[in-house]
């Protein structure tokens, strides 16, 4: 049993769409067989050897699909975070306590999220790294409130996340900053006057993402022409040429957005498309060849970034990995660099849930922490407050074009 063990209660879901996950949560019995299935060797469990751990080591444990189709972004995820403990730990650690870094694996399923954050809480732990996926580390979030141990959400978008969650902080953008962002920088940036939505209606991060659009670019005085389901691509298209708008914000991901942009090339569309941070992967140019040159996407960071930080950050992981950062490497390594900020001066002492709760604290007063990723403070509600990068689509590369804060 963790020893910070404080209750508290998760706020009731808004959508009906997101409720099964969290039945999922609440199901006990198909989660305590997976459980079972981890302590009887069927399935093996992702906790590094706690062990290991260094006599007075505050542990953080990143909890992450290391296994299954998202283990790119997981190992991303971890060689930031890696790196961040390794530099903290050679500046003396934390009034001379070192971190340590506990690797758990959700195997990229929900019932392992549950799985893993249950291990991972078994241990005395500062602090913990939610999974990169929105659904898996809604999994994860209510084990950790419970237990009153503090939790960093580094990718996961979703905004209902840090909702009535005191002991969760957003250090990535939600969906629907992005979707405000998009808008403000269509109508200021693009000179846009009208839009069309089309949206991949199965996934939640999309629907917000072009539900908070939608609002604000209507508030900003502009028209939104047609929503639009993705499901009906063919027909999407014939009724974009018919609308000819002039920005189209396209709410799905790489593969659905690089089919779409081919098809509106071929037709001769004249309009600019839009995407969230699901566009950020190179896979784009794959599906969508020269058709993805000159619309944009919002996303969290850019290696072209110029703060110093940033351009710090970018050496300090090549000279380690020899490979340049992915944005859920830099996302990670300031989640990391925000805990440690969020204790600097305090006191660390006492038992675990005195850290937990002197942890929690600091990180809901955090001002000004200079990330990798901008300015980092938190809102009420746990929520990064910080600008957001605009990038360009290049020939086959992505192309640093603004950074947007301050929506209305």
């Amino acid at each position: 049993m963790h020893l910070c063990q404080q209750t508290a209660t998760i706020g009731g879901m808004k959508r009906a769409f997101l409720l099964c996950l969290l039945c999922l949560t609440a199901c006990e019995p198909p989660a305590q067989v997976y459980r079972e299935k981890l302590s009887s060797g069927q399935v093996e469990s992702g906790l590094d050897a706690a062990a290991a751990l260094p006599a007075g080591a505050l542990p953080i444990a990143v909890i992450q699909a290391y296994t299954g189709k998202y283990k790119r972004t997981a190992d991303n995820t971890l060689d930031g975070a890696r790196l961040a403990i390794e530099q903290i730990n050679a500046g003396g650690g934390l009034q001379g306590r070192n971190l340590a870094l506990l690797e758990v694996d959700t195997q990229g399923s929900l019932y392992g999220a549950d799985a893993a954050a249950a291990a991972a809480l078994e241990q005395p732990l500062l602090a913990g790294i939610a999974p990169a996926r929105s659904a898996e580390a809604r999994m994860v979030v209510p084990r950790f409130e419970a237990a009153g141990v503090p939790l960093l959400l580094h990718f996961a978008t979703h905004p209902e996340l840090t909702q009535e969650s005191p002991h969760v902080f957003r250090v990535c953008h939600n969906d629907a900053l992005q979707g405000k962002v998009l808008a403000r920088f269509a109508r200021e940036r693009l000179g846009a006057s009208n839009a069309v939505l089309v949206t991949d209606e199965s996934s939640p991060s999309n629907i917000r993402l072009a539900e908070s659009f939608n609002q604000q670019f209507r508030f900003l005085g502009g028209t939104v022409r047609a929503e639009l389901a993705l499901a009906e691509t063919p027909a999407v298209i014939s009724q974009l040429a018919e609308l000819d708008p002039d920005v189209v914000l396209a709410a799905m991901y790489v593969f659905e957005a690089g089919d779409l942009l081919r098809r509106a090339q071929n037709l001769g569309l004249r309009a600019r498309f839009l995407g969230g941070d699901g566009w950020g992967n190179t896979n784009l140019f794959i599906a969508a060849g020269s058709a993805a040159r000159g619309h944009f996407f919002s996303t969290h960071w850019s290696e072209q970034s110029d703060s110093p930080e940033s351009i710090a950050f970018v050496e300090a992981f090549f000279l380690r990995y020899e490979r340049v950062p992915t944005i859920a490497s830099a996302l990670a390594y300031d989640a990391v660099q925000v805990l440690a900020s969020a204790l600097a001066g305090q006191l660390l002492e006492g038992k675990p849930a005195e850290l937990c709760s002197t942890l929690q604290a600091g990180l809901a007063t955090l001002e000004g922490h200079r990330g990798v990723t901008g300015t980092i403070a938190f809102d009420p509600q746990g929520d990064a407050v910080k600008p957001v990068f605009i990038e360009r689509l290049g020939m086959f590369r992505f192309e640093h074009e603004a950074v947007l804060g301050d929506v209305p």
